[in-house]
């Protein structure tokens, strides 16, 4: 798939990167989870069902890897080639 890099994101950030994607998946905005991403080799019409399914309503009670492994989704990631961590404040 490519080189990776690890990238470190607040929590706050990361969470308010979430919930946004997931919000417009959840509205059917596809143009707007396109020109928010930077996916290539993913059909958005094939991850909007599964970022639909990806329950946010107590994402302030998920642990860090919780929200690391949910930054790594195709569409929800802001890089393809990026990996996060969630960087201690």
């Amino acid at each position: 798939m490519g080189i990776k890099s690890t990238q470190y994101i607040s929590r706050e950030r990361a969470i308010e990167r979430i919930i946004d994607i997931i919000t417009a998946a959840r509205n059917d905005d596809y143009k707007y989870i396109d020109h928010h991403s930077s996916e290539y080799n993913y059909d958005i019409r094939d991850y909007v069902s599964v970022l639909k399914n990806i329950d946010i309503m107590n994402i302030d009670k998920w642990t860090d890897m919780m929200v690391e492994d949910t930054m790594d989704y195709p569409f929800i990631r802001y890089s393809m080639f990026d990996n996060y961590l969630v960087e201690e404040e």
